[in-house]
């Protein structure tokens, strides 16, 4: 069985997806929302992030992984990928953002520490961020660094 850094597996599907962008949109498929997004683009952006992050060996007996680029209410029935950066703020990742580059930060969903309600959005700087799967089992979140296939 392999092991991987979730913060690795989230940089490369940052890189995925940049390298992708220019094909698309040559093809008329932009992926900045302030160019109407595309459902072609948001499909692309949620198969690879399930490509790679998918259903790891952590999650055998935790709840679903939180499906990429839906906004939720509530993250108390779903595992996530914890979004850490300088505050100490628990946010789930949500999807990639590009604010001044191409997927330069994340959009991420801040929750409320014992409910898991989400609260607000925030959008942090990807060169800031690290990763973690919380893995949420009957309410008791497990967090992994590393992920095994």
């Amino acid at each position: 069985m392999d092991r991987y850094s979730v913060s690795s597996l989230i940089a490369s599907a940052r890189e995925a997806l940049q390298a992708v962008a220019p094909i698309m949109e040559r093809a008329g498929i932009p992926h900045r929302p302030a160019e109407a997004q595309h459902d072609g683009w948001e499909d692309l952006e949620a198969q690879v992030f399930r490509s790679l992050i998918g259903q790891p060996s952590e999650l055998a007996d935790a709840c679903a992984l939180a499906s990429y680029g839906f906004s939720l209410e509530t993250y108390s029935d779903k595992s996530f990928v914890n979004v850490a950066d300088e505050g100490a703020e628990m946010l789930a990742l949500v999807r990639f953002h590009s604010a001044a580059e191409s997927f330069d930060s994340l959009l991420a969903a801040r929750l409320e520490t014992e409910t898991l309600a989400v609260t607000g959005t925030a959008i942090v700087a990807f060169e800031h961020a690290r990763f973690a799967l919380c893995a949420n089992k009957y309410g008791v979140l497990r967090p992994f660094a590393y992920l095994s296939y």
